[in-house]
This record gives structure tokens, C-alpha cells and sequence, in this order.
């Protein structure tokens, strides 16, 4: 399933990517995703980072910079692919802020279109080996597990903490640790998965994250933790 977001004010070119997009997917015979913004304030208010796989935004967003919504995303989610769509080349060194894929000018070509998109989409599935897929309120997230700085299980809920943000799903820590992308965290408490790249130092007890958090260690797995921490670093 690859997950695809427009930021555009024109109906017309609204339609006309929503157009090609059909023909794509219908051509590689694979799912899809499709949500639209029409304005800056609506993607802001909506969108998170690591809801999309693609997003093409508008330049000239509803007299906002659709630049400056897809540098905010960036600075959040460094996975996404980032693509451009505007009536005039004069902007093109403003977005490189965004490390944008591709700056499709207006009216889209549709031969252009196909093949900027079938190159993203090589990408992403290059990407995909290393991330954490969940659904939450029915939004679909891919979370790179290098980004991951731990996870926490609290009644139901496991909570995903991120250099950027936190997002949730229903789930139980013990079959987290079992994922194989998740080997080399440490379950260092009934409720906690940790990745050792963001651990500072172990202190008796207690877990000190690069950013000054502190995680417990449970009494039972005391031993193993400094262990698995000893044989990371």
C-alpha cells in the first residue's frame, strides 16, 4: 500500500493528478492511498509526519507558501518524498530546503508524471526493509525504526516515541520485541523497548536517554540489559 498526498488549490489540477494516479496504479496493479489538501492551514491542521509516502505540493499554495508546509514536514519526517508542482521555475532554489525529489512545472506532462512517480516508488520500497507499520484512527503510519527512541505499553496502548513526535497503537510489548527489525532493543521493563543508539548511560536502575529521559530498569532484567548494552556499544 503506498500512501499518496496533494497539496493543491486548483480544482483542475486536483483532477488531473488525481487522473494520473489512477492510470499508475491501475497500470503496476498495486494499492493506493489518496488524500487532498486544498489549503496550507488544512495540511498543517491534518497531516503527520510519517502519514505519507509521497507528497506533491503546490507552490503557490491558497497564497501560502507550499515551500514552507513541506520544509516544516521535513524537519519532521526526513523519510518522505517530496515532490514540487508549479506554473513558474523561478522558486526552484527556494525549495531545496525540502531535499524535494522533483519540480514538475504546469500543466503536468502526463509521460513525465508516470515516470517521476514510478521512480519514487522504487524508492520507497527500498526504504521499506527498515520501518514499523501500524494503523491508528484509521491513518496507516510507516515509522523508520532508526528514528524510534523507544517504545512504551501503558494499559492497551503502545506508545511510539520519536525524535519528532509520539504516536500510539493497540498492542502489547512482548510481541514488539519479537519483530526482527526490533532485535537489538532492549526490554529493559515490562513496559518499556528501547533502542540503544538513543541510550546516554545506564545508571543503577535507570536508563539515561541522549535527550535527558530517564527509562526504569526493572530489577529482573538488570543484568541483561547492561549486557545487551555492553555488546551495542
Amino acid at each position: 500500500m503506498y500512501r499518496i498526498g496533494l497539496c493543491e488549490d486548483c480544482r483542475e489540477d486536483r483532477q488531473r493528478v488525481r487522473l494520473y494516479l489512477e492510470t499508475l496504479f491501475q497500470e503496476i496493479h498495486k494499492p493506493y492511498t489518496y488524500t487532498e489538501y486544498t489549503s496550507y492551514r488544512n495540511f498543517l491542521d491534518e497531516a503527520k509526519p510519517f502519514m505519507f509516502d509521497i507528497l506533491l505540493f503546490d507552490v503557490d499554495l491558497g497564497g501560502k507558501s507550499g515551500i514552507e508546509a513541506a520544509v516544516r514536514l521535513r524537519k519532521a519526517d526526513k523519510r518522505v518524498i517530496i515532490i514540487f508542482t508549479t506554473n513558474y521555475p523561478g522558486n526552484v532554489f527556494d525549495s531545496f530546503a525540502a531535499e524535494p525529489l522533483q519540480y514538475l512545472l504546469k500543466p503536468l506532462s502526463r509521460e513525465l508524471f508516470m515516470e517521476v512517480m514510478k521512480n519514487a516508488l522504487s524508492k520507497i520500497e527500498d526504504s521499506r526493509q527498515k520501518v514499523i507499520t501500524f494503523s491508528f484512527d484509521k491513518v496507516i503510519y510507516n515509522v523508520p525504526v532508526d528514528s524510534i527512541i523507544y517504545f512504551e505499553n501503558e494499559k492497551r496502548l503502545i506508545y511510539i516515541v520519536t525524535e519528532q513526535t509520539t504516536y500510539k497503537f493497540y498492542g502489547k510489548i512482548s510481541l514488539l520485541e519479537q519483530h526482527p527489525l526490533l532485535n537489538g532493543f532492549i526490554h529493559c521493563h515490562r513496559s518499556y523497548l528501547v533502542n540503544p543508539a538513543f541510550i546516554q548511560r545506564i545508571e543503577h536502575d535507570t536508563i539515561i536517554l541522549t535527550a535527558g529521559e530517564k527509562i526504569p530498569i526493572s530489577r529482573s532484567s538488570s543484568k541483561k540489559v547492561r549486557e545487551q548494552y555492553i555488546n551495542y556499544i
